[in-house]
């Protein structure tokens, strides 16, 4: 017998598109904020932790319950935008740019992207064969940016 999700739906049936619009313009609003209006020495996880902003909750909250009927399409728009925003980033590159600026809102997109992918990703056992190459792609790449430190 097929799961169904909550509104009654089988998680087995054909992936819904999934239009981004207003979620894009609200995670660049909260990555203007986090790295443009907050000093570049507070820490990331202080400034994009849930719970601090309701907005950011309910975006959230509202990506797990589309992801219940349509991941597949969730997780394409957010690799593209992740995908976007980094070469963005990179692009904006200038001589005199302050580099920890930089630095900082390549982290905050990074972050912000494995906040979403943490509240959306518990949906993927119901769409595995769907997801595959999405998935082959966050693991590929999810180690992108680790960089070694000495202590």
């Amino acid at each position: 017998m097929a799961q169904r999700n909550r509104n009654g739906r089988r998680k087995s049936d054909p992936a819904l598109p999934f239009r981004p619009a207003q979620e894009k313009f609200l995670f660049e609003r909260k990555l203007h904020t986090v790295t443009e209006e907050e000093p570049v020495e507070k820490l990331l996880n202080k400034s994009l932790q849930r719970g601090g902003d309701p907005y950011f909750d309910n975006l959230c909250h509202t990506l797990h319950g589309i992801s219940e009927l349509c991941l597949p399409s969730v997780v394409s728009a957010l690799i593209g935008w992740h995908q976007r925003m980094e070469l963005k980033i990179n692009e904006t590159t200038v001589a005199g740019n302050d580099s920890r600026v930089q630095v900082k809102k390549l982290l905050a997109v990074n972050y912000l992207f494995c906040i979403v992918l943490i509240e959306i990703l518990p949906q993927v056992e119901f769409h595995l064969s769907a997801c595959e190459q999405q998935v082959k792609y966050l693991l590929d790449s999810s180690f992108h940016q680790v960089q070694y430190k000495d202590p």
